[in-house]
């Protein structure tokens, strides 16, 4: 692929190092809105990503900005406490070149899973939550990004509205691979992920504990899947079993109650593994078990969907912590629970959310923004990304193909 050499506005990040230079002497009233100004891009480019979402707050700094810098910015600071940057963005998603052979969706998934985790995931959705204001107002009226991005020109974007819906199609790209990183169990399943990537044929029992050849994280979450839309689903193999668990509400501090229902997944050791693993968190007898977490999708259809949870991160019904929770005594007790990660908006982020949506549409709002002779070479990564996932050239991926996908 050839190196990006398209727009030059990315974000306030991209714009930073110009404002910067304009701005470096100022040496005003600390309270004015220059230096509100100075400060909350300095504090952008610096790292500092709380700081500059308090400074973006305040009235000098709303005021020294326009609305649509203002909302630019604060999706980039976001993107940035996620653990990203636009411009990490762009070099995995636009400028990495394929030579190495490495298929795209590897690639891609690898890229971002070190980083992910259910808090990031939320500041992500808080940056799409900006992107979508700026450009679903009531004078564009539509209902996706896709849509306002596709008619940029008939519509009439301006360059920070253009740079929007370019930022919202890398930040898509990120969530999707990062989203399989939680789908692995996060920061624990990165060793399962790296196996399950390599499609390695002889994995080793840390990984696959039942020695079915199949990564042990992505069985449990596609595991956990089937289970949600057939509870009499014995999950394709004597040694792995997933089963519904009753109800919970989670109370946050701020919003209403969430009703989860965790599904409990065993995986049998073999006899092979059992020394091997024997004291590994989670393993009781000769069953290695975790969760996963469903959320109702359709009231009384019986139909659930996993939610993404912060995998670094355990709390009881109250939603107060627990400190690295012994998974036998849990299982024992059901006293702590794998965190649910809950918007601005006191939604659930699920994997629909973050992962189907993300790949089925939100991405091409990057497509729409590049020059023709770009857009054919990142087109052909994304439906290189979309296939490997179908199992076939596809348009629409739903959650049947990722259970599938998991369990390749």
């Amino acid at each position: 692929m050839q190196k990006y050499k398209g727009r030059e506005l990315l974000s306030g990040l991209a714009l930073l190092l110009g404002l910067l230079l304009l701005l470096g002497g100022c040496s005003g009233d600390k309270n004015s809105e220059e230096a509100c100004r100075y400060d909350a891009l300095m504090a952008l480019n610096q790292g500092n990503y709380d700081k500059a979402l308090n400074l973006l707050d305040k009235s000098a700094c709303r005021s020294a900005f326009s609305e649509e810098e203002l909302l630019l910015n604060r999706g980039a600071a976001y993107i940035g406490r996620a653990g990203y940057d636009i411009l990490d963005l762009v070099k995995e998603i636009v400028n990495v070149d394929d030579d190495d052979g490495a298929k795209t969706d590897a690639r891609l998934i690898e890229a971002f899973a070190s980083r992910a985790s259910g808090s990031g995931m939320n500041d992500l959705d808080r940056a799409t939550g900006a992107y979508r204001k700026m450009l679903l107002d009531e004078t564009l009226v539509g209902d996706t990004i896709r849509a306002a991005c596709k008619e940029a020109e008939q519509r009439n974007l301006s360059d920070y509205q253009k740079d929007a819906c370019f930022n919202n199609g890398l930040l898509s790209a990120a969530k999707a691979a990062a989203t399989f990183s939680l789908l692995f169990g996060g920061e624990e399943g990165l060793e399962e992920l790296k196996a399950w990537l390599d499609k390695s044929d002889d994995l080793a029992c840390s990984v696959d504990r039942n020695q079915d050849d199949r990564a042990d994280q992505g069985q449990i979450t596609s595991c956990a899947l089937k289970v949600a839309k057939d509870p009499t689903d014995d999950c394709g193999s004597a040694t792995i079993n997933g089963a519904k668990g009753a109800g919970l509400t989670f109370t946050p501090e701020n919003g209403d109650p969430v009703s989860l229902i965790p599904v409990k997944v065993d995986i049998t050791i073999d006899g092979n593994c059992l020394d091997e693993v024997a004291d590994q968190t989670g393993v009781v007898g000769n069953k290695f078990s975790r969760y996963r977490m469903l959320s109702e999708v359709d009231a009384g259809s019986g139909v659930y969907t996993v939610a993404i949870v912060d995998t670094k991160g355990f709390c009881r019904e109250d939603m107060t912590s627990c400190d690295s929770p012994d998974y036998a005594a849990d299982i024992a007790n059901n006293t702590c629970w794998p965190c649910p990660v809950i918007n601005d908006d006191g939604e659930l982020l699920t994997m629909t959310d973050t992962l189907v949506t993300a790949l089925n549409e939100d991405v091409d709002s990057l497509i729409e923004m590049l020059p023709q002779d770009e857009r054919e070479d990142v087109e052909k990564d994304v439906g290189e990304f979309r296939a490997e996932i179908c199992g076939a050239p596809c348009d629409e991926i739903t959650e049947d193909m990722i259970i599938d996908y998991l369990l390749r």
